[in-house]
């Protein structure tokens, strides 16, 4: 989950926000408990 939600952070600071979007659901899928990839998602 950690892996996908740092690509989440590389593809958002290319202001590539639908592969963003992608990881970060990606992440919740992996960690559902973590709240930190949902409010990177809201980003």
């Amino acid at each position: 989950a950690e892996e996908e939600k740092e690509k989440g952070n590389e593809a958002y600071k290319k202001k590539d926000f639908e592969t963003a979007l992608n990881h970060y659901n990606k992440a919740t899928e992996f960690d559902p408990n973590n709240m930190t990839f949902y409010t990177n998602r809201a980003g």
